[in-house]
C-alpha cells in the first residue's frame, strides 16, 4: 500500500510542477525574432495581429478606421514593428474581446509611450491595469 501511495504522491507532484512551469512561462516576455516581421498585420494604431493572436497595446487608444489620425497612427505602429531589430511583448492579460493586452518594446523602447508622446494616441486606462509606465 505504501508503494501505491508514493506513486500517487509522485504523480500529483509532477502535475503540480508541470502546472507551475506552465504558469511561469505564460508570464514571461515574448521576444519576436526579426525574421518573423512579415507575420505582423497592423489593424490600427493600437492593435496588430501576430501568429494568429490579436495584440492590443496597453493604456493607449488611437483613432479607429475612418477617423482623423487613423492612418498616421497605423503607419507609425507598422514602421516600429517592421524596422525594429528586436521586439518584446510583455503582459499576460486579455480583454473582453480576447485580445492580448501587451506592453510592446521595439529595440528596448516602449512603443505604447511613443504613440502617446507623439500625440497619435491618448491615455486609455483599462479597468485593472497600472498605466504608470506611460508617465
Amino acid at each position: 500500500m505504501t508503494k501505491k501511495l508514493i506513486i500517487l504522491i509522485l504523480i500529483i507532484f509532477s502535475g503540480l510542477l508541470y502546472l507551475a512551469i506552465t504558469l511561469l512561462n505564460s508570464n514571461q516576455n515574448t521576444n519576436i525574432p526579426k525574421t518573423q516581421e512579415s507575420q505582423f498585420r497592423v489593424i490600427d494604431g493600437d492593435t496588430f495581429s501576430y501568429q494568429n493572436q490579436t495584440i492590443r497595446l496597453l493604456c493607449i487608444n488611437t483613432p479607429e478606421k475612418g477617423k482623423d489620425g487613423y492612418q498616421e497612427a497605423s503607419d507609425f505602429l507598422e514602421s516600429k514593428l517592421i524596422n525594429a531589430k528586436n521586439i518584446t511583448l510583455e503582459g499576460n492579460k486579455t480583454d473582453i474581446y480576447g485580445r492580448s493586452l501587451k506592453w510592446v518594446y521595439a529595440d528596448g523602447v516602449l512603443v505604447n509611450k511613443e504613440i502617446l508622446d507623439s500625440g497619435l494616441g491618448v491615455l486609455y486606462e483599462f479597468s485593472e491595469e497600472d498605466c504608470s509606465l506611460l508617465q
